[in-house]
């Protein structure tokens, strides 16, 4: 159900209330979810964003590719202030489809090229901690490296040259 949200096919609000009533939850859906990421956010990797920084002003492009309902992708917006640290985004709820399917690489591929036109697929670099979207965008032809903790990125810095 929760890929289903995040490709907006089904609204988070309604679909988190059957699990609300089991958990004996007392208050709105809303205010669930904006504990909870609030609680998740405390795990936000913001050293890691500052590092992604030094790729940015080596006039690297970097992007965010997630799966998010549209309700944690303004959460996250807001908290980590997505649009001053990245060059921009690409959620899975504005979409329609999530990773790993073949229809969001074909979708981010779209995006990009309205900045970048003749950009070859090969040239668009994929980040990301599971192994299965690693998978799924190579498959797609996207060059794809699985980052697992700090040291990975620090390597792809160095391996990018910035």
């Amino acid at each position: 159900m929760t890929r289903d949200c995040d490709a907006s096919k089904f609204d988070p609000m309604i679909e988190i209330v059957p699990f609300l009533q089991r958990i004996g939850w007392k208050g709105t859906p809303k205010e669930y979810f904006i504990e909870q990421y609030e609680f998740e956010s405390t795990y936000i990797d913001f050293g890691l964003i500052e590092r992604i920084q030094i790729l940015r002003k080596c006039g690297i492009k970097c992007y965010i590719a997630s799966n998010q309902n549209y309700f944690r992708k303004a959460f996250l917006i807001r908290k980590m202030r997505l649009f001053s640290q990245f060059d921009g985004a690409f959620f899975s709820c504005d979409f329609g489809v999530t990773k790993p399917e073949k229809a969001y690489w074909e979708r981010v591929v779209d995006q990009v090229r309205k900045y970048k036109p003749l950009i070859d697929i090969m040239d668009i670099l994929f980040l990301d901690d599971m192994k299965e979207n690693i998978e799924s965008a190579r498959s797609f032809g996207l060059k794809s490296i699985q980052i697992e903790n700090s040291l990975d990125i620090e390597r792809v810095i160095i391996e990018l040259g910035a």
